[in-house]
């Protein structure tokens, strides 16, 4: 497991991108422009009308959890929706309604620096009227994701040619927030969510022999081959959760929803962009379950006589990025009915680079 802890240097000296001058200069900018061609309507104060170029547009208008005001083009439906097409279409309503919002100028300006590009297929100037239009008779939408890139097609029968949004696989890009901002986020979730359970399921043929009569399911691999998604059952399909196999009970924890029949408080410890940490307690099963969206994949570190260690990769192939837990337990009390567990957590590592690190090829 040598091979893993470079990934922890690698966090190290990753840049993590606070808020540029850019990024403050555009806030203003669309807040002041916001202000000045919108205004809300009776009795709803999340509803604006704005009047761009003598259209009229609907806004919709929300704080994030930093307190921060967003502004959206409402186009698309996002509220009864989940998972990447929620979170490309919000990248639709968010672009198309900052595009309007601003000049030429500062359109360019946001290709050339979030490299997010609004263009037609003909390669033509998307217009306001064109937008318009498109607000007016939306009828299809297309998402493709080649390599690093994201593309989105939307057409309407007004448009005599497809409108399409470009955009790198970068999560700073799709979620328009620095890596602060993120785990700030993933914190406050983390703390306000309910009571969860984790979602697994598995078919009994797909168990192979294993040692001393056990199964084993033989899962994907990431990076190295010790960091793997591998589960362990008996011969009646029950996870392993015993003394006598300790590395595979430790693994099925975090692989399988084994945790949800435990009592295991976590000590979570997130790492910010300066260097400090927010700390919670939280079940382990409620941790597990948040990142129930993610590939999970596990590695034992280190066996001692009194203590377990290991490493839980938590990945999303969609927007190229992951999670790194670094996870302790006490050897002697794992198998104890209330269990106590330590976890570091270095969010949002950039997947692509640590492959290229790791001198994995780009799929």
């Amino acid at each position: 497991m040598r091979k893993i802890l470079v990934v922890f240097l690698f966090y190290t000296i990753f840049s993590y991108g606070q808020k540029t001058s850019y990024d403050a200069y555009f806030n203003k900018l669309i807040k002041n422009s916001f202000n000045n061609k919108c205004h809300y309507i009776e009795n709803n104060d999340s509803i604006f009308k704005c009047v761009i170029n003598n259209q009229k547009f609907e806004y919709k208008v929300y704080k994030n959890t930093m307190g921060k005001k967003e502004y959206r083009l409402n186009i698309l439906p996002v509220d009864s929706i989940e998972g990447m097409q929620k979170i490309l279409f919000d990248v639709v309503n968010r672009e198309l309604g900052y595009y309007l919002l601003i000049n030429n100028k500062d359109r360019k300006e946001r290709t050339r620096i979030k490299q997010i590009k609004i263009t037609k297929k003909n390669h033509k100037l998307v217009t306001v009227n064109d937008i318009y239009n498109l607000t007016q008779d939306f009828n299809n939408i297309t998402i493709t994701k080649k390599l690093l890139n994201y593309k989105i097609g939307l057409f309407s029968n007004k448009i005599k040619d497809t409108i399409i949004i470009l955009f790198p696989v970068d999560y700073n890009i799709v979620f328009d927030k620095n890596k602060d901002e993120l785990i700030t986020d993933m914190y406050k979730n983390l703390l306000n969510q309910r009571d969860l359970n984790v979602n697994f399921s598995y078919s009994k043929q797909d168990m192979q022999p294993y040692k001393n009569g056990l199964k084993i399911y033989n899962g994907e691999q990431f990076l190295i081959g010790e960091m793997n998604n591998n589960f362990y059952t008996d011969n009646q399909g029950d996870f392993i959760f015993n003394k006598n196999f300790i590395t595979e009970s430790f693994s099925n924890l975090f692989i399988t929803n084994l945790s949800n029949d435990k009592k295991i408080t976590v000590n979570l410890k997130i790492k910010k962009y300066n260097g400090d940490f927010y700390q919670v307690k939280l079940p382990l099963k409620n941790i597990l379950a948040y990142f129930d969206n993610m590939k999970k994949f596990f590695g034992i570190e280190t066996v001692t006589n009194k203590q377990i260690r290991g490493s839980l990769l938590l990945y999303n192939p969609e927007l190229s990025y992951m999670h790194l837990l670094d996870i302790k337990s006490e050897r002697d009390s794992l198998f104890d009915e209330n269990i106590m567990m330590e976890i570091k957590m270095y969010p949002y590592l950039p997947a692509h680079n640590i492959k290229e690190l790791f001198g994995i090829e780009k799929q």
